[in-house]
């Protein structure tokens, strides 16, 4: 693993319960990924895109191999660690939104920054940055009028909005996306992915984007394919920008 490298798996395997049997969703998987990279994930139903965003994410363990963060092996972490790196590296950007209905979207995206405990380890201008900034960022992606609404007052595009301003807020060194666009008409959808990208040109950060949708291809600088849980094919489609991030 060089020094740019933040994601690593080696030969990662999985499988689940199934009746009296296992069936395998990941079959000696090796990834690298570098700081900075834009990948979309493709492949089938089953072929086991997601299975590899929640390995990714610290919200399984893989039964066999290793997988390395920033030069750190997470099968030896506990659920707690787990859990705190999850809240402090990594942002989620699920399908189905996840938003939580009772809260407004400003609290909505000020949720990680609360769980990952940012607020108790920052002080000064450096804690007066962090609690303007789930209204800042939300004015970023166009929701200033929305700030203090909750997620059933708004529009499928508008709470996915909320729902990156969310994966986005703690700026992570790893976004996980599963069907970011799905159930998006092609307007917003666009607009959706052209944010990604501007974020992921400003902080370095990683984005993994599991996708059936053409449209993100367009966008994805690396495309990796998965066939039967195995990487069948791993395609660099244009050359990522590293960003001069200090």
């Amino acid at each position: 693993m060089n020094d740019k490298t933040v994601l690593e798996l080696r030969g990662v395997s999985k499988s689940y319960p199934l009746g009296r049997l296992r069936v395998g969703a990941l079959n000696d998987v090796n990834l690298s990924v570098q700081r900075g990279e834009f990948v979309a994930l493709v492949g089938p139903s089953g072929s086991g895109k997601t299975t590899l965003l929640n390995l990714i994410g610290c919200l399984d363990l893989p039964d066999e191999g290793t997988i390395y963060l920033a030069g750190e092996e997470m099968q030896d972490a506990s659920k707690r660690q787990r859990a705190l790196i999850r809240g402090r590296h990594i942002g989620f950007i699920f399908q189905t939104f996840n938003l939580i209905p009772v809260l407004t979207a400003k609290e909505n995206v000020e949720y990680p920054l609360i769980l990952g405990g940012h607020y108790h380890r920052a002080k000064g201008s450096e804690l007066k940055e962090l609690r303007e900034r789930p209204a800042k960022l939300l004015t970023e992606l166009g929701l200033e009028e929305y700030i203090n609404r909750k997620p059933d007052d708004m529009s499928g595009g508008q709470r996915q909005r909320v729902a990156i301003a969310r994966s986005l807020v703690s700026k992570p060194d790893i976004v996980l996306a599963d069907e970011p666009t799905a159930n998006l008409d092609t307007k917003t959808s666009i607009e959706i992915m052209t944010l990604l990208l501007e974020f992921n040109r400003k902080h370095n950060s990683i984005f993994l984007l599991a996708t059936h949708d053409p449209l993100v291809l367009d966008f994805a600088r690396r495309v990796v394919t998965l066939v039967d849980g195995s990487v069948a094919k791993d395609e660099v489609t244009a050359e990522t920008e590293v960003a001069n991030v200090n």
